[in-house]
C-alpha cells in the first residue's frame, strides 16, 4: 500500500514532530492492516489546489502511489489564481515579471514591506500560525443577518468557489488517469457552532476581523467543504467530512486552524 498525503499547513503539520503528524499516525494504523505500507507526507505550508495539481504533474506521476489523500479548503478561500506559496514551491510552472522578481530578490527594503504585507493578509485570513493564540483575548462580535447573508451570497456567486470545484474535478481526473485513487478530506476549524469547553467562549460570536465572527467564517468555510463533497459524490470519490466530524474545542488546536498533538489524533 503506497500513499501520499497532499495539502497545506494542516497536512504538513510543521509544528508536530514527524512521528506525531496525522499522516504518520495514519501510516501506523495502515501498518496494522497491510503487510507493507509506504506513506509520504507531501503537505506544503500555504499551498493551494493550484500548487497541488503541479505537484502531481511534476513529481507524483513519477512515484505513482496507489492512493493520494487530500486535505483541502483553507488555502483556496477566495482564490482565483496561484498564491505565492504555489509559485515559490513550484517556480517552473509559473512565470513572474522579471522586474518584480528582481526587486523581491535584491531589494532588502522592498522585501521588508512585501513580507509585512503578506504577514498582515495571512493573519487577517486566519491562515497564519499563531502558537500563542488566546481565545479569550479575541473578544466577541455580533454580525447582522443582512451582513451574514450578503457575504454568503457573494461567496456562492464567486468565481473563486466555482473555480475551486473545477480544480477538484481536474485533480480527480488527473489522479485516476495516472492510476492513483484520490481521497478527499474537508477542512475543519476551531470556529463555528458551540462553546469552547476549555475557555467557555462562544465560538460563533468570537471576533475574527472587523466584519466577521466565528459563525460567518465557518459558514464560508462550509461552502467550500460542501462544494468538495458535491464534486466527490458526483465522481464516486471517497470523501471524509473532517470539517463536520472534528469536534470544536481549543484542546485540539493551537490556533483557529492548525491541530495540536491532541488534535491530530482527533
Amino acid at each position: 500500500m503506497s500513499v501520499v498525503t497532499i495539502g497545506g499547513s494542516t497536512t504538513e503539520c510543521f509544528y508536530q514532530s514527524d512521528d506525531k503528524t496525522w499522516p504518520a499516525l495514519l501510516e501506523q494504523h495502515l501498518n496494522k492492516r497491510f503487510d507493507k505500507v509506504w506513506l509520504n507526507n507531501a503537505g506544503l505550508d500555504g499551498q493551494s489546489t493550484f500548487g497541488h495539481s503541479t505537484l502531481i504533474k511534476n513529481h507524483l506521476i513519477k512515484v505513482k502511489p496507489k492512493v493520494v489523500i487530500f486535505l483541502l479548503g483553507a488555502n483556496d478561500g477566495g482564490r482565483t489564481e496561484p498564491n505565492d506559496f504555489d509559485r515559490k514551491a513550484l517556480p517552473s510552472e509559473y512565470k513572474v515579471n522579471l522586474v518584480k522578481s528582481f526587486i523581491k530578490e535584491y531589494s532588502l527594503v522592498a522585501n521588508f514591506f512585501i513580507n509585512v504585507r503578506k504577514a498582515h493578509l495571512t493573519k487577517k485570513q486566519g491562515l497564519a500560525h499563531n502558537k500563542s493564540l488566546d481565545v479569550k483575548s479575541l473578544g466577541l462580535q455580533e454580525i447582522t443577518q443582512d451582513t451574514f447573508l450578503q457575504r454568503i451570497q457573494e461567496v456562492n456567486e464567486s468565481t473563486a468557489l466555482s473555480g475551486y470545484a473545477k480544480r477538484i474535478r481536474d485533480l480527480i481526473i488527473l489522479c485516476r488517469d495516472k492510476g492513483m485513487e484520490p481521497i478527499f478530506l474537508s477542512q475543519s476549524k476551531l470556529w463555528g457552532k458551540g462553546v469552547d469547553p476549555v475557555t467557555g467562549v462562544d465560538l460563533e460570536r468570537i471576533k475574527l476581523g472587523e466584519n466577521s465572527n466565528g459563525k460567518l467564517d465557518w459558514a464560508v468555510q462550509q461552502l467550500y467543504n460542501n462544494e468538495l463533497k458535491t464534486v466527490c459524490n458526483e465522481n464516486s470519490t471517497l470523501f471524509v467530512d473532517l470539517g463536520e466530524q472534528m469536534p470544536k474545542g481549543s484542546q485540539y488546536y493551537y490556533d483557529g486552524l492548525h491541530f495540536n498533538n491532541r488534535g491530530v489524533v482527533g
